[in-house]
């Protein structure tokens, strides 16, 4: 711990607290029979074959790639190529989420895209992301002795080697930006809810986490599985997108923050 830079030691002292204290009102909430979120809002009883059909159709994609190259594999990508990442995921968020707009005249609410109780939104996610960081954490610990440098997440590598702003920002609108955007309205909106007309309810969720964790490769994939569990319960008790992605984009922000706290600590 000893070159662990202090500002590193405060940040995630303070949110290791207030993770292990949203966690305790959560235990007592199940330990008193109640759940750990009230359910708002409703189920979509069907999806949208367009959306449903390209979103499995580029999991499948992402799980074969996961499955067949190792993160130690995966290139270190240029700035541009983050640039090129960007525009496709915009360009993949559009093509899933104007199906949706035009589904057989359903309101965009059923799959959680709603500007009511916005507040009360952002604060379920912001509390959604304090739940994750202990068990996250944990597991993390456990997977120390499995990472490596070359196994490493390819953005966070790319920023240990180039801290200049062009680069540091093309990062942030990535991973902390356009990644939760997509990821949860693949993973969650989508996934998560064509599951559930298939599976019962907890089971979809557990699945769709697995997915998601899946692909992004060992040894991320272990922790990452509570935060997926966690995003997947607040989306199906809450039904709110922006909720999940709160909770998605702060985890992100957050292991950016710790990396450029530490390179800055050693520069």
């Amino acid at each position: 711990m000893s070159d662990v830079p202090v500002s590193v030691l405060w940040l995630l002292g303070g949110l290791g607290t207030a993770s292990l204290a949203v966690l305790g009102v959560a235990a007592s909430r199940i330990a008193s029979g109640q759940p750990v979120l009230a359910t708002q809002g409703q189920r979509p009883e069907t999806l949208n074959g367009i959306s449903s059909s390209i979103a499995c159709a580029w999991v499948a994609m992402a799980v074969y790639s996961a499955v067949t190259t190792s993160s130690a594999e995966v290139s270190v990508p240029s700035v541009s190529g983050i640039i090129s990442s960007v525009v496709l995921n915009a360009l993949l968020f559009g093509i899933l989420f104007l199906p949706l707009v035009i589904s057989d005249g359903r309101v965009l609410r059923d799959f959680g895209f709603s500007r009511d109780n916005w507040q009360g939104q952002l604060g379920d996610g912001v509390l959604g992301f304090l739940a994750s960081l202990a068990p996250v954490g944990l597991i993390f610990g456990l997977t120390v002795p499995f990472r490596t440098q070359e196994n490493g997440h390819a953005l966070l590598r790319l920023m240990e080697s180039d801290q200049s702003f062009q680069t540091v920002f093309w990062i942030c609108v990535s991973a902390a930006v356009m990644a939760p955007l997509v990821e949860e309205l693949i993973y969650r909106v989508v996934i998560q809810t064509w599951l559930e007309q298939h599976l019962p309810p907890r089971v979809a969720l557990v699945v769709a986490a697995a997915v998601f964790s899946a692909v992004h490769r060992f040894p991320d994939a272990l922790p990452l599985f509570p935060l997926a569990i966690v995003l997947g319960y607040l989306y199906q008790q809450r039904r709110s997108y922006l909720s999940i992605v709160v909770v998605h984009a702060l985890f992100n922000a957050t292991n950016l923050a710790v990396l450029l706290l530490s390179l800055a600590d050693h520069s």
